[in-house]
């Protein structure tokens, strides 16, 4: 088993107000995973002429069975994964 901190959620949310004319050509992949011990969400979007990233991972237990340890490594990983990616954009 591991041993965490008591259960916790971290939210990110970032806005970004863009120059009219700018559209999102590429950007990672929506996320979303939920399982007995963590859940990510993430996704980038344009909202008009703004572009909105959100994340959020939820870890649910203290102690981390043995058994539910794969689901907390991919949240984890998917997590780092999301953040490393890139997006471009186009005028």
């Amino acid at each position: 088993d591991i041993i965490l901190r008591p259960p916790r959620e971290f939210t990110f949310e970032e806005t970004l107000s863009l120059p009219k004319g700018f559209k999102l050509k590429a950007s990672p992949e929506a996320k979303k995973g939920d399982g007995g011990a963590a859940t990510f969400e993430a996704e980038l979007a344009m909202r008009g002429e703004a572009l909105t990233l959100k994340e959020r991972l939820v870890v649910k237990k203290k102690i981390v069975p043995a058994d539910d340890y794969p689901n907390l490594k991919e949240a984890l990983d998917a997590m780092k994964a999301f953040g490393e990616s890139y997006s471009v954009l186009e005028k």
